[in-house]
């Protein structure tokens, strides 16, 4: 088998095939989403942001530009998600968001001559995508796109293989099969591919049909699911300290874990049973918790997960066809509003340690800090509030700021951080009543250990706005709510 378009190299494989026993399979009995255990998932959600923030889930949904369906399915901490979308004229389409390259939806490059897309899934922090291409051949293969450079490969002997994911260290997890002659699976494994020395390691499960690996971290765990061969879909957690083990878990009747981070915490999405209908979870052995981006959709996939803790998913839409992409933030809630309508909040907070907060959104906002608080050192905005296209304000100046890239006060010429900045350009058609729970979370990091004490106070233009106003005539018509 060889390496496609990056030259003839030619690919080994490392059989890795896992013996389950009592040890290394056990279907846990995932407890009910009761208030300890919601509490006790708390805790582990906020070890992936700060230690004793309250983490709520928000929501931000994702379309690209005039699609009529649009999935999440990677998404990175450095301002990055990439998916797939249905265009009203029906063709489909991967693309990828990038807060460091402006903030602007892109399809991806063209593939070299001969393929086809299949379907892009992964991301990494360094911006190295992952997913799926039709061959020359007729085979579907695994791509890895560093750049405008795309890369194929395929596990040998098998004519399907996707790339799901990839890692921080670059190694890629995907599934890959035959079919026989009715078209149905065979030869089914999941795998770990390392692209520099060009092998795979084979993840193969008993009684599975279906072995797909979706997520993978730093640490070389992957997770997945399997379709067996009584019908169930059950997740499972391949730890690869030698000798490796694979850990067989169950949320729902029917759960498939699609994330993992680096620091341990799955994301997946999970049905049937006694759930009135599909939906997220986030956790790890020691609980989890059910998420959906609203309370009506019948469907909730979640299909990736951060290092800050935000999930990447999809849901179906309220005519119950079309898809719309979401981006879940943990993030800490308002604690109370002041006299002139200051959102305030009490989280601890350690330096350079990314917290979320979020009021509701309107066309601006103010944030300072608190008495004795740590300064802040950087801010990153959301994707996906109007066009993630703002300016961001500080001690007179004024700086472009996509969503998703993180602007860094030190590093601009504001020595030990600052003590507080504006943020305006939110649209007036993406904005909404100060008072409804709508979100705009809003990622922080701080100069030192402590408690963030301080204000987010939403702006509005509080008499009418003339028409086709310019946003920098706006930005001079920002006062508090209300005021």
């Amino acid at each position: 088998m060889q390496l496609h378009g990056g030259g003839a190299t030619a690919i080994s494989r490392e059989g890795d095939m896992i013996a389950m026993n009592e040890t290394s399979m056990r279907v846990c009995e995932c407890p009910n989403r009761s208030t300890a255990g919601m509490s006790l998932l708390a805790a582990i959600l906020i070890a992936a942001v700060a230690p004793d923030a309250k983490a709520d889930y928000v929501y931000t949904r994702i379309d690209y530009p005039g699609a009529t369906s649009t999935n999440v399915f990677g998404i990175n901490a450095t301002g990055s998600i990439v998916g797939n979308a249905t265009l009203a004229s029906g063709e489909q389409i991967a693309y990828v968001y990038s807060g460091g390259s402006g903030g602007t939806f892109a399809p991806l490059p063209a593939m070299p001559s001969g393929y086809g897309l299949f379907a892009v899934y992964g991301i990494n922090d360094s911006g190295t995508i992952v997913g799926a291409a039709s061959a020359p051949d007729g085979s579907v293969v695994g791509f890895l796109l560093n750049g405008s450079t795309y890369s194929f490969f395929s596990d040998a002997g098998r004519s399907f293989t996707e790339a799901r994911s990839i890692s921080s260290t670059g190694l890629i997890a995907g599934d890959t099969n035959d079919f026989d002659s009715g078209g149905n699976p065979i030869n089914a494994a999941g795998y770990v591919y390392d692209p520099v020395s060009g092998v795979f390691a084979d993840i193969l499960i008993p009684d599975a049909l279906t072995i797909i690996a979706h997520g993978n971290n730093k640490a070389g765990q992957v997770v997945g699911n399997i379709f067996s061969t009584s019908g169930a879909q059950i997740a499972f957690l391949r730890d690869p300290t030698p000798p490796p083990t694979v850990t067989m878990f169950q949320v729902g009747r029917k759960t498939r874990a699609r994330g993992i981070n680096d620091n341990g915490i799955i994301a997946g999405f999970t049905w049937g049973g006694d759930m009135p209908r599909q939906m997220g979870f986030v956790g790890n052995s020691s609980g989890y918790q059910l998420i959906a981006p609203n309370d009506s959709t019948p469907e909730t996939y979640v299909e990736g997960i951060n290092n800050n803790g935000q999930v990447g998913g999809f849901y179906v839409g309220d005519d119950l066809v079309n898809w719309h992409g979401f981006i879940g933030t943990p993030a800490s809630t308002p604690t109370g509003t002041t006299s002139g309508g200051a959102y305030t909040f009490a989280v601890d907070v350690v330096p350079d340690t990314p917290v979320f907060i979020d009021p509701a959104p309107a066309l601006g906002f103010d944030y300072a800090i608190g008495q004795g608080d740590p300064l802040f050192t950087t801010v990153t905005l959301p994707i996906g509030v109007g066009d993630s296209q703002y300016t961001l304000i500080v001690r007179g100046h004024e700086y472009p700021l996509a969503g998703g890239q993180t602007f860094d006060f030190q590093a601009n010429g504001f020595s030990g951080g600052v003590s507080g900045f504006r943020v305006t350009d939110i649209e007036t058609s993406a904005a909404l009543d100060p008072n409804d729970p709508t979100a705009f979370p809003t990622q922080l990091t701080f100069s030192g250990s402590g408690r963030f004490t301080g204000t987010m106070t939403p702006l509005c233009v509080n008499h009418k706005l003339p028409p086709q106003a310019p946003p920098q005539a706006i930005r001079h018509m920002l006062a508090p709510c209300g005021n």
